[in-house]
Protein backbone atom coordinates (compact mmCIF):
# COMPACT_ATOMS: atom_id res chain seq x y z
CA UNK A 1 0.00 0.00 0.00
CA UNK A 2 3.05 2.33 1.14
CA UNK A 3 4.29 2.08 -2.33
CA UNK A 4 0.78 1.78 -4.37
CA UNK A 5 0.34 5.58 -2.80
CA UNK A 6 3.99 6.74 -3.25
CA UNK A 7 5.41 7.17 0.42
CA UNK A 8 8.30 6.26 1.39
CA UNK A 9 7.71 5.93 5.28
CA UNK A 10 5.27 4.29 7.23
CA UNK A 11 3.76 4.14 11.03
CA UNK A 12 1.89 0.84 11.79
CA UNK A 13 -0.65 1.42 14.63
CA UNK A 14 -1.81 -1.19 16.58
CA UNK A 15 -5.34 -2.45 15.46
CA UNK A 16 -8.22 -1.85 18.60
CA UNK A 17 -9.20 -5.40 17.57
CA UNK A 18 -5.95 -7.06 18.72
CA UNK A 19 -5.93 -5.42 22.13
CA UNK A 20 -2.46 -6.24 23.77
CA UNK A 21 -0.95 -8.29 21.22
CA UNK A 22 1.02 -6.19 19.26
CA UNK A 23 2.68 -9.12 17.74
CA UNK A 24 2.11 -7.75 14.21
CA UNK A 25 3.26 -4.41 14.80
CA UNK A 26 6.37 -5.69 15.97
CA UNK A 27 6.71 -8.35 13.11
CA UNK A 28 5.90 -4.84 10.70
CA UNK A 29 9.12 -2.86 12.20
CA UNK A 30 11.33 -5.65 12.12
CA UNK A 31 10.66 -6.43 8.24
CA UNK A 32 11.61 -2.72 7.49
CA UNK A 33 13.38 -0.74 10.44
CA UNK A 34 14.73 1.57 8.47
CA UNK A 35 11.23 3.05 6.82
CA UNK A 36 8.63 1.83 9.17
CA UNK A 37 8.01 3.32 12.99
CA UNK A 38 5.18 1.66 15.65
CA UNK A 39 2.42 2.52 17.90
CA UNK A 40 1.20 -0.11 20.20
CA UNK A 41 -0.97 -1.16 23.01
CA UNK A 42 -0.08 -1.90 26.12
CA UNK A 43 -1.63 -1.61 29.96
CA UNK A 44 -0.06 0.27 33.16
CA UNK A 45 0.90 -3.01 34.19
CA UNK A 46 3.73 -3.55 31.52
CA UNK A 47 7.19 -3.53 32.37
CA UNK A 48 9.86 -1.04 31.42
CA UNK A 49 11.90 -3.78 29.98
CA UNK A 50 9.11 -4.24 27.50
CA UNK A 51 8.74 -0.65 26.78
CA UNK A 52 12.77 -0.54 26.31
CA UNK A 53 12.35 -3.43 23.61
CA UNK A 54 10.01 -1.86 21.71
CA UNK A 55 11.86 1.53 21.81
CA UNK A 56 14.55 -0.56 20.28
CA UNK A 57 12.58 -2.03 17.71
CA UNK A 58 11.22 1.39 16.47
CA UNK A 59 7.82 1.73 18.35
CA UNK A 60 7.70 5.81 19.24
CA UNK A 61 3.91 5.77 20.77
CA UNK A 62 1.38 4.51 22.53
CA UNK A 63 -2.93 4.55 21.47
CA UNK A 64 -5.60 4.90 24.16
CA UNK A 65 -8.89 4.93 22.72
CA UNK A 66 -11.03 6.86 25.19
CA UNK A 67 -14.04 6.80 22.96
CA UNK A 68 -14.94 3.41 23.72
CA UNK A 69 -16.78 1.89 20.56
CA UNK A 70 -13.70 -0.35 19.80
CA UNK A 71 -12.62 -2.74 21.83
CA UNK A 72 -9.63 -4.21 23.40
CA UNK A 73 -7.69 -0.51 23.72
CA UNK A 74 -6.91 1.28 27.18
CA UNK A 75 -8.23 4.44 28.32
CA UNK A 76 -7.31 7.42 30.59
CA UNK A 77 -6.74 5.98 33.57
CA UNK A 78 -3.87 3.77 32.20
CA UNK A 79 -2.85 6.89 30.20
CA UNK A 80 -2.25 9.13 33.54
CA UNK A 81 -0.06 5.87 34.94
CA UNK A 82 1.96 5.38 31.73
CA UNK A 83 2.34 9.56 30.53
CA UNK A 84 5.21 9.71 32.62
CA UNK A 85 7.04 6.65 31.47
CA UNK A 86 6.35 7.55 28.04
CA UNK A 87 7.33 10.92 28.16
CA UNK A 88 11.39 10.22 28.71
CA UNK A 89 11.30 7.66 25.73
CA UNK A 90 10.23 10.37 23.58
CA UNK A 91 7.02 8.68 23.07
CA UNK A 92 3.83 10.09 22.48
CA UNK A 93 0.23 9.25 23.47
CA UNK A 94 -2.21 8.69 20.43
CA UNK A 95 -5.73 9.87 21.88
CA UNK A 96 -9.31 9.04 20.40
CA UNK A 97 -11.82 10.64 21.94
CA UNK A 98 -16.20 11.40 21.47
CA UNK A 99 -17.55 15.04 20.97
CA UNK A 100 -18.57 15.81 24.58
CA UNK A 101 -15.43 13.79 26.49
CA UNK A 102 -13.21 16.94 25.06
CA UNK A 103 -14.41 18.92 27.93
CA UNK A 104 -14.35 16.49 30.80
CA UNK A 105 -10.81 15.32 29.79
CA UNK A 106 -9.17 18.73 28.78
CA UNK A 107 -7.70 19.43 32.42
CA UNK A 108 -6.37 15.68 32.68
CA UNK A 109 -4.62 15.82 29.21
CA UNK A 110 -3.10 19.37 29.69
CA UNK A 111 -1.45 17.75 32.47
CA UNK A 112 0.32 15.01 31.32
CA UNK A 113 4.31 14.92 30.41
CA UNK A 114 4.33 13.08 27.38
CA UNK A 115 3.22 14.41 23.86
CA UNK A 116 -0.22 14.18 22.73
CA UNK A 117 -1.23 13.41 19.05
CA UNK A 118 -5.02 13.84 18.65
CA UNK A 119 -6.69 10.90 16.31
CA UNK A 120 -9.52 11.62 13.29
CA UNK A 121 -9.64 15.22 13.40
CA UNK A 122 -10.53 15.07 17.22
CA UNK A 123 -13.37 12.54 16.50
CA UNK A 124 -16.55 15.11 15.82
CA UNK A 125 -18.84 14.30 13.22
CA UNK A 126 -19.00 16.72 10.25
CA UNK A 127 -23.01 17.67 11.04
CA UNK A 128 -21.47 18.10 14.65
CA UNK A 129 -21.88 22.18 15.34
CA UNK A 130 -20.66 22.13 19.12
CA UNK A 131 -17.71 24.72 18.96
CA UNK A 132 -17.17 23.32 22.59
CA UNK A 133 -14.53 20.52 21.04
CA UNK A 134 -12.67 22.30 18.83
CA UNK A 135 -11.66 24.83 21.06
CA UNK A 136 -10.40 22.18 23.72
CA UNK A 137 -8.13 20.71 20.97
CA UNK A 138 -6.79 24.41 19.55
CA UNK A 139 -5.99 25.20 23.49
CA UNK A 140 -3.89 22.10 23.58
CA UNK A 141 -2.43 22.77 20.10
CA UNK A 142 -1.59 26.13 21.42
CA UNK A 143 0.23 24.76 24.41
CA UNK A 144 2.90 23.06 21.75
CA UNK A 145 3.03 19.45 22.98
CA UNK A 146 0.29 18.70 21.45
CA UNK A 147 -0.28 16.80 16.91
CA UNK A 148 -3.35 15.90 15.48
CA UNK A 149 -3.72 13.52 12.51
CA UNK A 150 -5.65 14.97 9.51
CA UNK A 151 -7.86 12.22 8.76
CA UNK A 152 -11.70 12.74 8.67
CA UNK A 153 -13.43 9.46 6.49
CA UNK A 154 -14.74 8.20 9.41
CA UNK A 155 -16.70 11.66 10.47
CA UNK A 156 -18.02 11.92 7.21
CA UNK A 157 -19.18 10.01 3.71
CA UNK A 158 -18.22 12.99 2.36
CA UNK A 159 -14.54 13.33 2.14
CA UNK A 160 -14.86 17.24 0.98
CA UNK A 161 -17.10 18.07 3.46
CA UNK A 162 -16.94 21.61 3.92
CA UNK A 163 -16.74 21.44 7.98
CA UNK A 164 -14.49 18.51 7.07
CA UNK A 165 -11.92 21.26 5.04
CA UNK A 166 -12.42 24.35 7.71
CA UNK A 167 -11.56 21.74 10.78
CA UNK A 168 -8.43 20.85 9.06
CA UNK A 169 -7.51 24.24 7.78
CA UNK A 170 -8.50 25.54 11.47
CA UNK A 171 -5.86 23.25 12.72
CA UNK A 172 -2.94 23.39 10.72
CA UNK A 173 -3.35 27.06 10.32
CA UNK A 174 -2.70 26.44 14.43
CA UNK A 175 0.07 24.27 14.85
CA UNK A 176 1.41 23.66 11.02
CA UNK A 177 4.75 21.79 12.31
CA UNK A 178 2.60 19.49 13.99
CA UNK A 179 0.07 17.81 11.56
CA UNK A 180 -0.11 14.60 10.05
CA UNK A 181 -1.86 12.14 7.76
CA UNK A 182 -3.12 8.57 7.69
CA UNK A 183 -4.50 6.04 5.70
CA UNK A 184 -6.39 4.53 8.96
CA UNK A 185 -5.74 1.26 7.32
CA UNK A 186 -7.47 -1.79 7.76
CA UNK A 187 -10.90 0.32 8.75
CA UNK A 188 -11.64 -1.70 11.75
CA UNK A 189 -15.39 -1.32 12.32
CA UNK A 190 -16.01 0.17 8.75
CA UNK A 191 -18.58 -1.57 6.50
CA UNK A 192 -17.14 0.13 3.67
CA UNK A 193 -13.98 -0.57 2.12
CA UNK A 194 -12.06 2.31 1.78
CA UNK A 195 -8.95 3.29 -1.01
CA UNK A 196 -6.09 5.00 0.43
CA UNK A 197 -4.98 6.44 -2.56
CA UNK A 198 -8.58 8.57 -2.82
CA UNK A 199 -8.31 9.32 1.05
CA UNK A 200 -5.10 10.88 0.04
CA UNK A 201 -6.04 12.50 -2.98
CA UNK A 202 -8.99 13.88 -0.75
CA UNK A 203 -6.54 15.25 1.70
CA UNK A 204 -4.50 16.53 -0.39
CA UNK A 205 -7.71 18.67 -2.17
CA UNK A 206 -8.49 19.96 1.60
CA UNK A 207 -5.10 22.41 1.11
CA UNK A 208 -5.56 22.38 -2.56
CA UNK A 209 -2.93 20.67 -3.64
CA UNK A 210 -0.44 23.36 -1.45
CA UNK A 211 3.26 21.68 -2.02
CA UNK A 212 4.40 23.17 1.58
CA UNK A 213 1.37 21.63 3.40
CA UNK A 214 2.05 17.93 2.05
CA UNK A 215 5.76 18.55 2.50
CA UNK A 216 5.06 19.08 6.17
CA UNK A 217 2.20 16.67 6.56
CA UNK A 218 3.53 14.04 4.89
CA UNK A 219 7.33 14.13 5.29
CA UNK A 220 8.88 17.11 7.66
CA UNK A 221 6.33 16.63 10.60
CA UNK A 222 6.08 12.40 10.39
CA UNK A 223 9.29 11.99 10.48
CA UNK A 224 9.96 14.53 13.63
CA UNK A 225 7.32 12.84 15.49
CA UNK A 226 7.86 9.61 14.74
CA UNK A 227 12.13 9.88 14.93
CA UNK A 228 13.20 8.48 11.70
CA UNK A 229 16.14 9.73 11.86
CA UNK A 230 17.34 7.69 14.73
CA UNK A 231 18.31 4.30 13.69
CA UNK A 232 16.61 1.56 15.18
CA UNK A 233 17.55 -2.67 15.33
CA UNK A 234 17.33 -4.16 12.21
CA UNK A 235 15.49 -7.91 12.18
CA UNK A 236 18.87 -9.28 12.54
Amino acid sequence: MRKAIGLQRSVVVQASVYGLDNRGVEAALKRDPRNVRGVVVAGRDVSDRQLDIWHTLGVRGMRFIMAGQLGGTVGMDDLESLAPRLAPRGWHAEIMLRPEQWSLLLPALRSLPCNLVIDHLGGVPADDNDSVPDAAILSLLDEGNTWLKLIGYRLSRDLLHPRLIARARSFYEAAPTRMVWGTDWPHVGMADRHDAGVLLNAFMQWFDGDSEVLEKVLASNPKKLFDFETPVASAG
